[in-house]
Order: structure tokens, then sequence, then C-alpha cells
């Protein structure tokens, strides 16, 4: 019973006074957000997190290509890159630009690397299957990026080849196959199928891949690398989920880029064959006969796995209380998610040449 304050009769009969002062209203406390709230908001912050870092890798891209552009002015008195400085841009562009951002989330977000980094130990048999249906995927980007090439010219739209530094000697060439081949098969590989496919794995797996695989290829910004790497991304990371490893992954990566690479510098080996209208030296063929052969190996691993390792390509259900189109939604409604997607539909279309 509520105590009567001074200066009240002690007279009053009680109940009066509980007219005259009531007891104090119940605060209000809202309700407790559902399961399906709190992770729709945990998920658009981990779209925030990691979209905001991948648009750090382009800030300091952009950066970076100034700074080299005004020492170049300021020493050569053109911004023209010298070739010892562009082999040296590609050398430490992956290290320098791409890491630190996203080592950056990881931190922020706490997340340890032990839980996001698996590198366990595939088994033989197995492994060789995955890495021939790695580079097999690899191949199908390639064939991709010619259909999508040869479509885009059909209406006056025909794509920029991505520059590449010329490497005339054996130093420059190991110098560039260390920036383009090592360095990025592992820190991309890190990132895309560790930290980040690793950790939206809570949604699913299938979101997790299609998500990791998207960032993966917007991340490149033209639309030569795009496409190509939509499908490399899908690929391999069906092999780190599968696999619980990120070893098979690396090697594909680097396998594949060094390979480019080997395309590149042979292509203008060889004696000239006369074809008719054009005159090719032989290394021309060395590309398209790789993307045959390895086409045909990846086929030939992917028939072999689905034959004796029945299952194997079954992803394990949802686990997240989202269904996939609250997952889908939450991701892309993302304020970074929306920025970095802008960007690289801009970057894309400025890739083009456009002869309309």
């Amino acid at each position: 019973m509520a105590r009567r304050p001074r200066g009240i009769p002690s007279l009053l009969p009680e109940r009066m006074f509980i007219l005259y002062y009531p007891p104090p209203a119940p605060l209000y406390l809202p309700p407790e957000p559902s399961v399906e709230q709190k992770q729709t908001r945990l998920l658009r912050k981990d779209a925030n997190v990691f979209c905001g870092a991948a648009l750090g890798f382009v800030a300091l891209s952009i950066f970076a290509v100034i700074i080299l552009g005004v020492l170049s002015k300021i020493f050569y008195g053109t911004t023209a890159l010298d070739p010892r400085w562009e082999m040296g841009y590609y050398l430490f562009a992956t290290l320098l630009l791409t890491g630190p951002p996203f080592l950056l989330a990881a931190w922020l977000m706490k997340i340890p690397a032990s839980f996001c980094l698996p590198l366990g130990k595939p088994k033989g048999k197995v492994s060789i299957a995955l890495i021939f249906l790695g580079l097999g995927g690899c191949m199908a980007g390639d064939v991709l990026n010619i259909i999508l090439y040869y479509l885009f010219g059909m209406v006056g739209m025909v794509p920029k080849d991505v520059d590449m530094p010329m490497a005339n000697t054996w130093t420059e060439k190991i110098i560039l196959l260390i920036g383009v081949s090592i360095f990025p098969g592992i820190v991309e590989e890190l990132i895309f199928r560790g930290l980040i496919l690793q950790w939206l794995r809570r949604y699913g797996d299938g979101f997790a891949i299609l998500i990791s695989s998207l960032m993966f290829s917007l991340i490149h910004l033209n639309i030569a690398q795009i496409p190509f790497a939509l499908v490399v991304g899908l690929v391999l990371g069906i092999i780190a989920v599968k696999t619980g490893s990120l070893r098979l992954c690396t090697i594909i990566h680097m396998v594949n880029n060094a390979l480019s690479l080997v395309a590149m510098w042979v292509a203008d080996l060889g004696p000239i064959l006369d074809l008719g209208e054009t005159k090719e030296p032989l290394g021309v063929f060395f590309f398209p006969l790789l993307l045959i052969v390895l086409l045909v190996c990846g086929v030939g691993a992917l028939i072999s796995l689905l034959i004796r390792r029945r299952g194997f390509f079954k992803l394990p259900p949802l686990r997240s209380a989202l269904g996939p189109g609250r997952c889908w939604a939450a991701f892309f409604t993302a304020p970074c998610t929306i920025i970095m997607v802008i960007i690289a539909l801009i970057s894309t279309a400025a890739s083009f040449d456009y002869f309309w």
C-alpha cells in the first residue's frame, strides 16, 4: 500500500488517498525484435562492412594511380607510367590495395582467423578431379567472355582490353608472374573464399557462394573480367565449401592466371602461318588449344565426381531463419552494397568502346 505523504490528514480514508494519488503507470517497453529482424540487421551490417571494404579498395586504387601519375609527371614530364613503375604497381597492387581494407573489415567485425581460413588437406584423388574441374570452370568463363564479346560487338559495343605491361626480360616476366599469379591467387582466395564466403555461410552455403562470387566479379570493375570472374568464383566457391579448404582454390587461381600470362607471351612466337586473309604466328593457337583441352578435362572431372560420389555437390539446407528472398533483399538494400553496385555499373559502362 502506498504511504501517505505529509500534510494529508490522518482522518482521510485510505481509498480517498488512492483517488488523489494514483500509482505510477508502468514503463513502456518496446517489443523484443524477432529472430528474422535480428538476422536482417546482422546481414545488412555484414554487407555494409564487406562492401565498404570493397569501396576502400576502389578508393585506394584511384589514389595510387593519381599518385603514380603525379610522380611520373614530376620525374619524367609525362603522366604515362614508366614501364618499371607499372611493373612495380602490378607486383604490389594486390598486397597493398586489396588486402588492407578487408583485413580492417575482419578486425572491426572481430572475425577469428581460424574460422574464416579453412586450410584442411583434401583427399588425393578428389583433389586431382577438383583441380581439373576448377581449371575447366576457368575456361568456361573464357567461353562466356567470347560469347559476350560477340554479342556486344553486334550492337556496336566493343569491350576494351585490359592493359598489361610488356615483359621483355626473364626478370620482368618473373616479377609479373608473381604480381599477377601468385599474390592474387593467395590474397584474393583468402578474402573471397575465406573471409567473405566462410562468414556468410551462417545464412546458407548457396547464398554465401553466390554473394562471394558476385563481390569477386564486381571488384574487377570491367566487362573483360566481370563475367569470367563470376563463373570462376562460383566454381571455386563450391570447391571451397565441399573440401573445407582453400588450398585447391589457391592452386587453381594461380595456375589459371599463370596460363593467361603464358598464352600472352607465346602468342607472337613461332613461324608465321598464311591463313588466307590474314597471317598469324603459330603461338596464337596456344590459348584456343589450351581452352579445348582444359574444358574437356573439366567436363570429364565433373562426370567422374557425379558418378563416383553421388551427392557430392549437394549443399546442406538453409540454416538461417531468413528465407533466400529476405537474405538477398537485406544484402542488396545495404547502403554500401548499393554504392558498390552503382560504381561497378559505371565502371563497366566505361570499359566499352561505342560505335553508334
